[in-house]
């Protein structure tokens, strides 16, 4: 017990909870400003919910009178029709309800529509559209639910109560980006007491091996613990300070609010608090197995650095082969816990206790294979430890800042990190390769067996034949119904014999047929032909812009004859698209399937940018050389060794961060190359010419001399204009290379105000991840904001621009102000660590002259 106190002491003393707090905070916080920055529209929600009853129950009528017409009714169609006519009132009076926000007395008529519903079906009525079999089911126990708990309508798409506001909250938290922060900050504590040589002194005591390493894994859990109660203080608390209390949402805090899992054909309502519960015994289950393969890392590691790349990426390993191989999608495999939103979303069941059991027991194996293996200091890549700070070993007074650079490139290159760093880089792009080659090859196939399925259409020309060839019989073959069948059958024939030449031109590598298949059936959308009463409806959702730039796309491809890349016809864009009416379950099988996938180089670090991935080399270069001044102080202070020598500590300063550019910038663009030539060895180099959509602003396209597409949308006009892959790629590394410049000064001239290297750069994650929120907020004045330029994707193909209607949200600018930005930091670094020597220099000459009088 003692031991394990005065581990919980050091942590304590570490200060590293404050900086917990800090990132639970502010991801509350901008949890809560993201959802309440966005008006609620729950009123048009339940009113369109309520309109597609009224319009379902009036088609049931129709039928009803249809029937009357013809034969009569029946007794018990005619009580259906009565019953209707109540329903009727009633959703009248609910309408009217939502319409002035009385949503406590609407669930009430509600609770009678549904009532009501089902004496309609007893009487053999048949069931309404949108609430139908599983649907019809859990409107009515959540409904029941609402009432009985004292609820109102919500908005969960944008909460706004303190319930669902720290659900969001604490969901995110308690997920990777939880896990990911205790990683950070705690993922080497037996690397970093080996570094400070304190792990030395504990190998003295007659402590075992056994207990230092339960002791050490018992106050990780202790910690996991307290973040688990951080978090959720501290996102019932913001909500709860700042929410305001509407007149007609005037309940307080509730946790039994519902939550709707849904999974295959059934269903399942729980509380949102064993919604909570269940994501924290999931989330504590992750962080202790997490926690058991740190510890083993630790074991064999000799610095932090390593410890946690190594760490992170077992993990990253472990969670991308569970999502390739579905049997490892288990309980029993604990890389699957990692899935928190996927196990979060499916039906509570009696085996659930597996998921802390089972993370439990592999971490117990893994601490005892700790226990037994000997502790050893190994390395990735041999680095020796004895090297020559200059060459040849010769120090020169008077040292120039190249020199200065010189020196900190070689402490980088004899702590070794930088080659381990790229040996787990390297690794990461390999994998990353299989897994983009595994989901393209995955996609060309379901794709082309799309195309290959023709029996719908098939059985539509048997279908429309034997109808033309039976109006023939009675002599109706010129009525306007037999023109529209013989349309729709010219359409389908056409249909087939397109579909048949894309599949034979594909497989002898000629891209044309199918290029002219997927543009005819995007003009179909489009409505473009007349193909009788036939109508596809995809283009509804999709808008106009989406549609024209498909369009546009498909002649691209085919005036250049590039090679095809899976799947899809459509260009996914939800700008001025109209998916209201479509569940987002739809719209997101919708995105996947149009969502473009190719394992050549160019297009492989296409999806680098596309999804985000650059940050994980700009975040371990920024980790490994941001730490600026701050890394030289704790408790070996190399940093007072080197004011000891002729060295002026703004020379120190700019030393540091000439060095930190130039690794960091040339790091970057390395991995970035290692990416296209695996892509290329493995596959091929890609096309530079591919098509990237370029969206542009309001402001660009109203220019007189505009030369882009126009879309006329609704009453304004957007536009857009392709870029080539090539270019976009080229442009995205130049302005990732300003991006890391920008954050590597702006970290080092930080560390020269705070003493430790992790508060250094949680310091710099922090203002990072708050100026870039607090930019799209700035609208006329992003541009001149360099956190608005983190987003690359998206500035270099216009979407921020667009989206703000700031068309000076462009790579020129970015460039400008984030050179201008860095020149400032390093010039104010510079100074400040001028004057600050100085100070101290006459400070010091002061006190010897007191002392002499």
């Amino acid at each position: 017990m003692g031991l394990l106190k005065f581990e919980i002491k050091k942590i304590f003393k570490q200060k590293k909870f404050l900086w917990l707090l800090i990132i639970a905070v502010l991801a509350t916080s901008g949890v809560y400003y993201l959802n309440t920055s966005q008006s609620s529209n729950i009123k048009d929600v339940e009113m369109r919910r309520v309109r597609g009853y009224i319009g379902g129950i009036g088609e049931v009528q129709e039928n009803l009178k249809m029937i009357e017409e013809a034969t009569g009714l029946s007794e018990s169609q005619e009580k259906q029709y009565e019953i209707t006519q109540q329903m009727l009132r009633t959703l009248s009076t609910w309408r009217r309800l939502i319409d002035y926000y009385h949503f406590d007395d609407a669930l009430a008529y509600e609770k009678q529509f549904l009532s009501l519903l089902e004496q309609y079906e007893e009487q053999g009525g048949q069931p309404i559209p949108r609430l139908v079999g599983q649907e019809k089911e859990i409107v009515t126990q959540k409904n029941a639910w609402l009432i009985e708990q004292g609820f109102y309508y919500e908005d969960e798409s944008a909460p706004q109560s303190i319930h669902l506001l720290a659900k969001e909250s604490i969901t995110f938290l308690l997920g990777i980006v939880g896990l990911l922060a205790l990683l950070l900050f705690f993922g080497s504590s037996v690397t970093e007491e080996k570094e400070e040589n304190t792990w030395l002194t504990l190998k003295t005591q007659p402590i075992s091996d056994w207990n230092l390493i339960w002791v050490k894994y018992v106050s990780l859990m202790l910690v996991t613990i307290l973040f688990i109660l951080i978090v959720l203080a501290v996102a019932v608390a913001i909500p709860y300070t700042f929410v305001e209390q509407y007149w007609y949402w005037d309940y307080p805090l509730n946790f039994q609010y519902p939550q709707v899992l849904e999974q295959q054909d059934s269903f399942a309502i729980i509380s949102t608090l064993e919604y909570l519960v269940r994501a924290s015994i999931l989330f504590l289950g992750a962080a202790l197995f997490m926690f058991s393969i740190s510890l083993l890392v630790n074991r064999w590691g000799k610095n932090s650095f390593t410890a946690i790349m190594m760490t992170g990426f077992i993990m990253v390993i472990g969670y991308f082969i569970t999502d390739i191989f579905t049997f490892m999608q288990s309980v029993f495999n604990p890389f699957y816990h990692l899935y928190f939103t996927e196990i979060l979303s499916k039906i509570p069941q009696n085996t659930d206790w597996l998921y802390p059991l089972v993370a439990i027991g592999w971490s117990l194996i893994i601490l005892a294979v700790e226990a037994f293996v000997p502790e050893r200091e190994l390395s990735l890549l041999y680095s020796s430890h004895i090297k020559k700070p200059y060459k040849n070993g010769n120090v020169n007074k008077g040292l120039s800042i190249w020199k200065i650079n010189v020196f900190e490139w070689r402490k980088l290159k004899r702590r070794g990190v930088l080659l381990k760093a790229f040996a787990m880089l390297a690794c990461l792009v390999i994998f990353a390769h299989l897994i983009i080659t595994h989901e393209a090859v995955q996609k060309e196939q379901e794709y082309l067996a799309d195309i290959e399925n023709t029996r719908f259409l098939e059985s539509q020309i048997a279908s429309y034949e034997e109808r033309i060839e039976f109006a023939k019989e009675r002599g109706n073959s010129s009525n306007l119904q037999t023109e529209l069948d013989k349309k729709a059958l010219d359409h389908f024939t056409k249909k087939l014999e397109m579909k048949k030449a894309a599949v034979v031109g594909y497989s002898k590598g000629d891209w044309q047929p199918l290029y002219e298949y997927q543009l005819y059936y995007v003009r179909l959308n489009n409505q473009e032909f007349d193909i009788g009463a036939f109508r596809y409806g995809e283009g509804d959702s999709i808008g106009q812009l989406g549609l024209t730039a498909s369009i546009k796309e498909k002649k691209w491809l085919m005036e250049r004859d590039i090679q095809p890349v899976f799947a899809g016809e459509f260009i996914p864009t939800t700008m001025y698209s109209r998916w209201g009416g479509v569940s987002q379950d739809g719209f997101n099988m919708w995105l996947e399937f149009n969502t473009k996938i190719d394992n050549s180089g160019l297009f492989s670090l296409y999806l680098y940018f596309e999804r985000y991935i650059y940050f994980v080399p700009l975040a371990i270069f920024l980790f490994l050389l941001g730490g600026g001044l701050a890394s030289e102080r704790g408790k070996k202070n190399t940093l007072n060794l080197l004011k000891t020598q002729p060295i002026a500590e703004k020379k120190i300063f700019l030393g540091k961060l000439f060095n930190s550019k130039v690794v960091a910038v040339l790091s970057c663009i390395s991995i970035f190359l290692l990416v296209v030539l695996v892509g290329t060895v493995f596959e091929r180099f890609g096309d530079w010419q591919y098509p990237i959509l370029n969206y542009d602003s309001i402001a660009e396209v109203e220019a007189s001399d505009y030369d882009g597409h126009k879309v006329d949308i609704e009453d304004f006009t957007v536009g857009f204009h392709f870029m080539n892959l090539g270019r976009f790629l080229t442009e995205s590394i130049v302005l990732l290379t300003f991006v890391a410049m920008f954050f590597i000064a702006l970290s080092i001239f930080i560390s020269l105000f705070l003493k430790r290297e992790m508060s250094v750069l949680a310091t710099t994650a922090l203002i990072g991840a708050a100026g870039f929120a607090l930019s799209q907020e700035l609208t006329e004045m992003a541009h001149l904001s360099p956190f608005t330029y983190l987003n690359i994707p998206k500035i270099i193909n216009g979407e921020i621009a667009t989206t703000l209607n700031n068309p000076s949200v462009n790579l020129q600018t970015g460039i400008a102000v984030l050179l201008t930005v860095t020149a400032v930091l390093v010039i104010a670094g510079y100074f400040i660590s001028g004057r600050r020597n100085t100070v101290k220099k006459v400070e010091q000459a002061a006190t010897v002259l007191n002392k002499l009088q």
